[in-house]
């Protein structure tokens, strides 16, 4: 596949994208993003806050030009344990069976984490998107391509892979690593970033004055 090029900080820069289809990989990066503010699912209106976490893979089957596997991260999705989540099937996908209730149990009390799937092979399901048309360079309308994460699916069985070729990571928000956070794309950073405001508690307020004194408000006298 042809390398797409795009403008970071003002130079323009090649990428390739990982051609739409399934492809066997390595689960090599789980990233806690804290609480994050997202869209309610239609109907209902307004917005919610909700505990997210992303996942990163490699396809060392696939390979760049450049020899290197394709880097292709999933969607934020919700932390839930709920049956019909996301986060409970993918994580089934990568223990390649479904994941033992003791472990749930563990994970509600906060008693384990998710680093135990950091490194796990899987089957991604990778589909493309199409971004709103822009004017380019040239003055030709274009469209960017995206490559996005459909499903993740165990590994069929018999299907052997090489060595996992990225160092794994493994980002727990509640137990913030400033070295880890900057090894992540920018992108991610910032959500991190949203959460530790979100979740800053707010500087003490002064007490109200008290009653008849004189920083009392106008609309507090009873006159």
């Amino acid at each position: 596949m042809k390398p797409l090029t795009f403008k970071q900080d003002g130079e323009q820069k090649e990428f390739q994208q990982l051609p739409a289809g399934n492809h066997a990989a390595y689960c090599t990066r789980i990233i806690d993003i804290g609480h994050q503010e997202v869209k309610k699912f239609p109907p209902e209106p307004g917005t919610e806050i909700i505990p997210q976490m992303i996942l990163c893979f490699e396809t060392p089957n696939e390979l760049m030009e450049d020899g290197q596997p394709f880097i292709i991260y999933g969607f934020p999705m919700k932390v839930s344990t709920h049956e019909k989540s996301n986060m409970y099937a993918t994580l089934n996908a990568l223990n390649g069976e479904p994941v033992k209730q003791e472990f749930w149990g563990k994970f509600i009390m906060a008693q384990t984490d998710l680093k135990e799937f950091v490194g796990k092979q899987c089957q991604i399901e990778v589909i493309e998107r199409f971004g709103k048309e822009f004017k380019g360079d040239d003055g030709m309308m274009k469209r960017k391509t995206y490559s996005n994460i459909k499903g993740v699916h165990p590994l069929p069985k018999g299907m052997t892979m090489p060595k996992m070729h990225n160092e794994p990571l493994y980002f727990d928000l509640e137990k913030f690593s400033q070295s880890t956070k900057d090894m992540l794309p920018g992108w991610i950073q910032a959500k991190i970033d949203a959460a530790r405001d979100r979740d800053r508690p707010e500087p003490d307020k002064a007490p109200a004055p008290a009653e008849g004194s004189y920083g009392a408000k106008d609309q507090d006298i009873p006159f």
